[in-house]
């Protein structure tokens, strides 16, 4: 192989659950990556990020875009690639070539220890094995780049997208549009994805999360709602399971160790092979009761950071358990929540220590909307003005909001 040019897995966007073998060629300013199919792409240096990856830390990830838009995830085994760099790359990308070849070092050394160490866990503890499951888990979701989560997550929502259709102007994406703008306000800084939200006219009552950033709302769940603010809650928890990447846990756990074991090795394929076979069965995904009493809590502080009345979260929650099983559809969000009484007790205890406040209403004709789409207006929803002020135990709402 000529000087400079350096085997690797690609991960793109023609099929981005799918590991492609390809070459990486370092010219002046650029990156070559040519794909054994034929081809070929230019990757601009100055939007390359260099890490480490694998189990044993000796990969070398190379993430960017294309000069035509696409982006890339690139696994190069070896160090080989970092030496070149670090003497006759490009100028911005020698220093961080520099950096990772220190740590490599360190790197092997501790790479070949915890390997022993891991093969020796395996060889002893069968039925332990399986008790650290967990354990597992959480150090294989941690190997997974956000880059290459955001491309599994866009086969998920494709998978279950399929055959619906998708909105893209009208009341109600203009609606959901809305609520998802307010909401950006809470998120926290640094978070590592490109946020999307798709909105689906398809009778399913139902918002889910899938891996690396997306979100996915149905009409079935607007007509259901009475208010902006029920929306901005549920979409809230959604979020936060994206944030902690419980989609991607959900789907790690249901595939089993084989496919734990080999991201943790550094093979993301049968990962993405899994995803691609069953990600449409994703809105049928259980997250632990853990997991869902952390997203709660976490949504009520993005509702409080985006000035969004949090107190209005549980009220679809109420009616839906008080219809009992009279919803066209069970919304996923409730398969596994503590049961409805936990629930509305600790949301309620975590709204009596916000400090008293008069939130800003998200503006939305929510019994206008839902006639616009076929469904029955609720009477009793109505403006979030004193309700939406939520004060300290014993004291009365302020007349407005306090300085």
């Amino acid at each position: 192989m000529p000087a400079g040019t350096f085997r690797c897995d690609v991960f793109g966007p023609g099929d981005p659950g799918q590991s492609s073998p390809g070459s990486l060629e370092v010219v002046y300013e650029a990156f070559r990556l040519t794909l054994d199919d034929g081809r070929s792409f230019t990757l601009p240096t100055g939007g390359i990020k260099l890490s480490r990856g694998g189990f044993d830390g000796l990969h070398v990830i190379v993430e960017g875009p294309a000069e035509t838009g696409e982006r890339f995830y690139l696994s190069v085994q070896g160090e080989l690639v970092l030496e070149h760099l670090a003497h006759l790359g490009p100028a911005e990308l020698r220093l961080a070539a520099r950096d990772l070849l220190k740590q490599g070092s360190s790197t092997r050394t501790w790479g070949q220890v915890s390997f022993l160490v891991f093969l020796g866990f395996l060889a002893a503890c069968g039925l332990g094995l399986w008790l650290g499951f967990g354990w597992l888990v959480e150090r294989a979701v941690g190997l997974v780049p956000p880059a290459l989560e955001t491309s599994l997550g866009e086969i998920v929502v494709q998978s279950i997208g399929s055959g619906k259709k998708e909105l893209k102007q009208g009341p109600a994406h203009e609606a959901v549009m809305k609520v998802w703008n307010r909401l950006q306000a809470g998120i926290p800084a640094g978070q590592p994805y490109t946020l999307k939200i798709y909105v689906y006219d398809d009778p399913m009552v139902n918002a889910l999360a899938a891996p690396g950033g997306h979100v996915m709302v149905f009409t079935g769940l607007l007509k259901e709602l009475d208010s902006a603010e029920e929306l901005a809650g549920i979409l809230a928890h959604e979020l936060q399971h994206v944030l902690k990447k419980h989609p991607l846990k959900g789907i790690m756990q249901s595939a089993g160790l084989a496919v734990v074991l080999g991201t943790i090795f550094g093979d993301a394929g049968a990962l993405a092979v899994v995803i691609r076979e069953y990600g449409g069965k994703l809105a049928e995904l259980s997250y632990s009761r853990d997991q869902e009493r952390e997203a709660d809590r976490l949504a009520v502080d993005l509702l409080v950071k985006a000035d969004i009345d949090p107190t209005r979260f549980p009220e679809f929650f109420r009616r839906l358990h008080a219809k009992g099983n009279s919803f066209p559809a069970a919304l996923s969000i409730l398969s596994t929540h503590p049961g409805h009484e936990e629930r509305d007790e600790a949301l309620q205890a975590r709204f009596r220590t916000l400090p008293a406040t008069r939130w800003e209403p998200i503006g939305i004709d929510w019994p206008a909307l839902k006639t616009a789409l076929g469904a029955p207006a609720a009477v009793t929803a109505g403006p979030a003005s004193p309700a939406a002020i939520v004060p300290p135990a014993g004291q009365k709402p302020p007349a407005e909001r306090e300085p």
